[in-house]
């Protein structure tokens, strides 16, 4: 009985493991963040920091890292105005 339970448990936790994280964009990102510079939304701004921070984005995307990951990345980097 304690082998079943083992086996049980183990195919709970390999499931769960195997449930992905919602694929996030990079554009996705850039329409909730803010280019830091022009203090415009990401996706409108154009600049040369605006540039700067989508390719960052578009690093933390290929990645896999979840949208809240890549936002607390990016607060990290260039503070809470980001947001």
């Amino acid at each position: 009985m304690r082998s079943l339970a083992v086996v049980v448990t183990s195919c709970l936790l390999l499931a769960s493991a195997a449930v992905p994280a919602a694929a996030v964009t990079a554009q996705e990102i850039e329409r909730d963040v803010m280019c830091v510079t022009c203090g415009v939304p990401l996706q409108v701004a154009e600049s040369p920091a605006a540039d700067a921070q989508r390719r960052e984005i578009n690093r933390l995307v290929d990645a896999g890292l979840t949208k809240e990951q890549i936002e607390d990345r990016l607060v990290a980097i260039y503070g809470e105005r980001v947001l």
